[in-house]
């Protein structure tokens, strides 16, 4: 029992020593002036003898020794905003083929009925209106000449004057523009092809040129080579002069008959030499077409022709012949004696035979200038060498081909794939002198707007 009075008794002291330093430290961290705070400290040691820490907190009640401070809420967030409703699926539209085709047919029926901001003159006072805008986007050198008629200050319709451009060509070619139908036939392909190529419409360049390419024959090919490198269309202007070098007999329209292949064979005639001849001789009119077009060929084609290792003629003395034809051709007077040793330098006389070059090459009278007797003496001494220290290379001996064959790639094993078209799209195909058709509908399209 003592030992339990004597816990009992530790006990109630720890309690009243633990009262009090709650109070004495509540009384310290409140908010209460140092008076109060020094006389509730004073109180506490006033109660120190009391038998129970109940005396205490009747006598100082708890709301006086600890001041209750109520906690200040955290300022709430605002409410975040309502998300935006998602959006619809993208798209994208636009006029597309048909739109296009219905937009240019509705500026042909302005121009039927007398509509249009600009006209274009050609020769023979022929007019046309047209679209300022349509002509910008279809040729820039249209649309520099608009430019130089803007900057001028007019204010009515300006006129563009295309010189050199009969009314059915530039007809053609506005229709051309405008997405209309051209038939390309041989009377206008050329004008068509010029004209485009003046005004720079290269969609209207490659239809004409693959046109042309699809009807080349030797007889035309000299004047379509002149046209494609006056235009510079490389693709057509390499096509030709391949067709050009193959069969250059017949380009440069000199009759081959048999006994001058005879000559060429040594003076024995045999089947092979005969049928030779016939297959190159040409008909009177296509040989008088191919031979105005050769003696039309500007000087540094012919030099090209003439030069060109894949040059393919039946003898070198054809050669010769076709380059005295180009001396003595009409209008070449007064450049004639300027040009004579231009031209005759590419012939490779060590190659023509002895006989021939000592009859006929040596006394004609283009070879009686100092180069032209050079030329024949070099020949000479070259004929005298044995064949491995000559200077003068034959030409490359590529095979007599008919024209419809030129460019055509080799033969293939039979393949199950279907047939290609028998129109090329471009003359950079692999065999471009394919069809035989009268004429070829190009155009409607946009392919130039």
């Amino acid at each position: 029992m003592g030992q339990l009075e004597a816990w009992g008794v530790r006990r109630e002291s720890a309690v009243r020593c633990l009262a009090s330093a709650i109070v004495a430290l509540a009384a310290l961290s409140s908010n209460a002036p140092p008076a109060q705070k020094r006389a509730i400290v004073a109180a506490r040691r006033r109660q120190s003898s009391q038998p129970s820490p109940a005396a205490l907190t009747n006598e100082i009640p708890m709301a006086v020794a600890v001041e209750v401070v109520p906690l200040r809420a955290a300022p709430a967030a605002p409410p975040a905003p309502p998300a935006p409703p998602p959006a619809p699926p993208a798209r994208s539209v636009s006029l597309g083929a048909d739109g296009c085709e219905r937009l240019v047919a509705a500026l042909r029926d302005q121009l039927s009925a007398g509509g249009g901001d600009v006209a274009l003159l050609g020769d023979g006072g022929a007019r046309f209106p047209a679209h300022g805008a349509l002509l910008r986007a279809s040729s820039p050198v249209l649309a520099a000449m608009l430019d130089d008629v803007a900057g001028d200050g007019e204010t009515e319709a300006a006129e563009l004057r295309v010189g050199g451009a009969s009314e059915p060509v530039l007809r053609a070619v506005l229709d051309y523009a405008y997405g209309g139908v051209v038939r390309l036939t041989e009377e206008n392909v050329e004008p068509l092809l010029e004209l485009a190529s003046r005004l720079r419409m290269a969609a209207l360049v490659e239809e004409c040129c693959s046109f042309v390419a699809q009807r080349t024959r030797p007889c035309r090919a000299c004047r379509v080579l002149a046209v494609a490198d006056r235009h510079k269309c490389r693709l057509l202007r390499r096509d030709v002069l391949l067709c050009v070098l193959r069969h250059f007999d017949e380009a440069a329209g000199l009759a081959v008959d048999p006994a001058v292949a005879v000559v060429a064979a040594g003076g024995r005639a045999t089947k092979k030499t005969m049928a030779e001849g016939s297959r190159a001789a040409c008909g009177a009119g296509d040989r008088a077409e191919a031979a105005a077009g050769f003696g039309d060929l500007p000087l540094h084609l012919l030099e090209e022709v003439l030069a060109d290792d894949r040059l393919d003629a039946r003898d070198e003395s054809v050669v010769f012949a076709a380059a005295v034809a180009w001396l003595d051709a009409p209008g070449r007077e007064a450049q004639r004696e300027a040009h004579a040793d231009a031209v005759l330098r590419h012939v490779r006389f060590p190659l023509i035979d002895p006989e021939f070059l000592a009859d006929c090459v040596e006394p004609h009278a283009r070879m009686q200038s100092p180069a032209g007797t050079k030329l024949v003496h070099d020949a000479y001494r070259n004929l005298c060498l044995p064949p491995e220290r000559r200077k003068v290379a034959p030409r490359a001996a590529a095979r007599h081909v008919p024209c419809s064959e030129t460019h055509r790639p080799p033969s293939r094993p039979p393949s199950p794939e279907p047939a290609p078209a028998a129109r090329a799209p471009s003359v950079d195909s692999g065999n471009p002198f394919l069809t035989d058709e009268s004429e070829v509908v190009v155009g409607g399209g946009l392919a130039d707007v």
